[in-house]
């Protein structure tokens, strides 16, 4: 009887998985989207039938009002809402009214926020020259308001 070969296992060519890691790494960073802000108060934003595209400005304000009427979310920092006018005046003193109407307001209120809440807070922002105020619904569109 003739015996058989023994047969030996390939190596398997680890030289390309450096290559291989590397790609995926890269696809992995390329494709992820970062968060730029953690908001602080959630909201369920209301729904909408008509309103416009948003487009992001730079000298944009950021105003969150959650399920809580006592706190606002300006910027990331949460504040109580009895204190929004005097924090808003500290943030912007020294602005010349000109450089105020460059500013955009971007209101996320929750749907559950009444409108003597929103009412307040544009009378803030109206006292310190903020006026141009945009609110944002679930759909990601928003209704632009410009006020006097």
């Amino acid at each position: 009887m003739k015996r058989k070969p023994q047969r030996t296992i390939p190596e398997i060519s680890t030289a390309s998985l450096p290559d291989i890691i590397f790609i995926l790494l890269f696809f992995f960073m390329v494709v992820t989207v970062m968060r730029t802000d953690t908001p602080k108060l959630s909201t369920v934003l209301p729904t909408t039938t008509y309103a416009n595209r948003l487009t992001k400005s730079a000298d944009e304000i950021v105003l969150r009002l959650g399920t809580d009427p006592t706190l606002i979310e300006v910027q990331g920092r949460v504040v109580p809402s009895r204190e929004i006018h005097d924090y808003m005046r500290q943030q912007f003193q020294g602005l010349s009214p000109h450089e105020l109407e460059g500013f955009q307001v971007v209101l996320h209120a929750d749907r559950t926020v009444k409108m003597m809440d929103i009412r307040a807070i544009k009378t803030a922002l109206q006292e310190n020259g903020l006026r141009n105020l945009r609110f944002i619904s679930n759909t990601g569109l928003a209704h632009t308001s410009t006020y006097d």
